[in-house]
């Protein structure tokens, strides 16, 4: 069961933090000021060297909302946020990273709709993108209640564009009830699969259109473009399947949406790896051939379509028309077969 059984806490904050030293003190004095003493911040070490524990020991006796110190040895996000929310004792519950930045006040406008509307599991605002100055999700205007469902679903078809984890405020109750946590078995996009776990099982959810958050881009040097552009599209595969794996979890109600929310995970498992192999540097007929094999090996389907067709559309793959085609030709044509084969 995640969180402690007792509620004495209104809002439960949990914090990741790895190597984060350099942010820390801005992020605990943010904080500080918007939140209350019947309030907590769970900070959880993730093996960081850079004397991030001893940092936090030394500023959270200075606050005026009780701070929470722990220590996860399995390295990652998702174990981490477990560990909070295990811990945790609030009534809500709001997970932020140590490098980015909060809305003040969005912690009391959270709190106040959802203690007025007790029908509601959640509620999430939007996030502000430090480096397109965009804000997410780009769909939603107007405060007002969405369809969880749908959230879901856009999710699973526009990575890029959902709402952020962080701009979230949970019920705990709602969490535990539905035993939802963070994926450890996913290197990347715990979060959105957290997300999905609690939109498709949620009855009244509502977005509130404000900026509550802000995610900071920060740049990097370890990779070159190219291969996080590779990276990127492998770890996308690699999210699609395990979601597509584990799509029991969502605990959907019928088997139309089931089937719906199937066609769009193979989708993005097919557009993705596409995208991976696109990526390679190797000829565009190895490609072809390396699509037509994983199309096989995948779904077990022997994909009719020549190499020079599927060779076309990787040259051209930025080309409006050659997407058209992908997806016409190649992704429903591939849908179409595993469809009449579940049927």
């Amino acid at each position: 069961m995640n969180g402690k059984d007792s509620e004495a806490m209104r809002i439960s904050v949990v914090i990741p933090v790895f190597n984060g030293a350099p942010y820390i003190e801005q992020i605990l004095n943010k904080l500080n000021s918007a939140l209350t003493a019947k309030d907590e911040i769970i900070l959880v070490d993730n093996n960081s060297t850079d004397g991030s524990p001893d940092l936090i020991k030394k500023l959270s006796g200075s606050l005026n909302t009780p701070v929470i110190a722990l220590h996860e040895s399995k390295q990652g996000s998702a174990a981490a946020r477990n560990k909070g929310l295990l811990n945790s004792s609030g009534k809500y519950i709001v997970f932020i990273d140590v490098d980015d930045e909060v809305e003040p006040t969005r912690f009391s406008v959270q709190h106040d709709f959802l203690e007025g509307h007790a029908e509601y599991e959640m509620i999430f605002g939007k996030t502000l993108r430090s480096d397109t100055k965009k804000t997410l999700p780009p769909y939603l205007n107007g405060s007002a209640e969405v369809n969880p469902h749908q959230i879901g679903e856009r999710i699973l078809q526009h990575f890029g564009s959902t709402p952020h984890l962080c701009a979230y405020m949970f019920k705990r109750s709602f969490l535990n009830e539905k035993k939802i946590v963070f994926a450890n078995e996913l290197r990347t996009g715990q979060d959105l699969f957290f997300q999905m776990q609690a939109l498709f099982q949620a009855t009244k959810v509502y977005f509130l259109d404000e900026i509550v958050y802000t995610y900071v881009k920060r740049k990097t040097s370890t990779t070159t473009l190219t291969k996080k552009k590779r990276n990127g599209n492998e770890n996308a595969y690699n999210q699609f399947k395990f979601i597509k794996s584990n799509i029991e979890l969502f605990n959907i109600r019928n088997s139309e949406s089931t089937q719906r929310i199937l066609a769009l995970v193979n989708t993005s498992i097919i557009s993705n790896y596409r995208d991976y192999i696109y990526s390679m540097d190797i000829g565009l007929s190895k490609k072809a051939g390396l699509f037509k094999a994983f199309i096989s090996d995948e779904f077990q389907i022997k994909l009719k379509l020549g190499q020079s067709l599927i060779s076309t559309v990787f040259f051209f793959r930025k080309n409006k028309i050659a997407k058209k085609l992908f997806y016409v030709f190649v992704s429903q044509k591939i849908l179409h077969q595993l469809a009449k084969k579940i049927n």
